[in-house]
């Protein structure tokens, strides 16, 4: 996974910096992610692993065995695993969400984090 070491230190990281800092661990982890996927499928090309991986392709996530969802459910836990350091007191969570509401492509976050906000759940404070 990517080191804390490749990244800013959040003390000299403007607040409106966090989504692009947090943008930038998860792309470090999931070109980490392409590079294992790549070596695996260049060391393994037989002609029943490009079968599989063809039907694999074709088939939605729900659909998949739990020995498939197990190997991608590993990497998911690598990202939630770097989620989980941005709730820390240099990334709160609430900083974050409204960072990434404001981006221009982030019309439903905005909607969302405005629904929290009216709730009570949020505080822009």
């Amino acid at each position: 996974m990517p080191g804390r070491e490749d990244l800013p230190d959040p003390g000299e990281v403007p607040v409106m910096l966090a989504y692009d800092t947090l943008r930038e661990e998860l792309a470090a982890l999931e070109h980490e992610q392409w590079i294992h996927w790549t070596k695996h499928l260049l060391a393994n090309q037989t002609p029943e692993n490009v079968t599989r991986w063809e039907r694999q392709c074709r088939t939605p996530y729900s659909a998949l065995t739990e020995r498939e969802k197990n190997s991608d459910r590993k990497w998911a836990d690598k990202v939630l695993e770097v989620l989980a350091g941005y709730t820390l007191e240099d990334y709160p969570t609430s900083m974050l969400v409204y960072e990434i509401a404001q981006r221009p492509d982030c019309q439903q976050a905005l909607q969302r984090v405005r629904e929290l906000i009216d709730q009570e759940v949020l505080s822009c404070s």
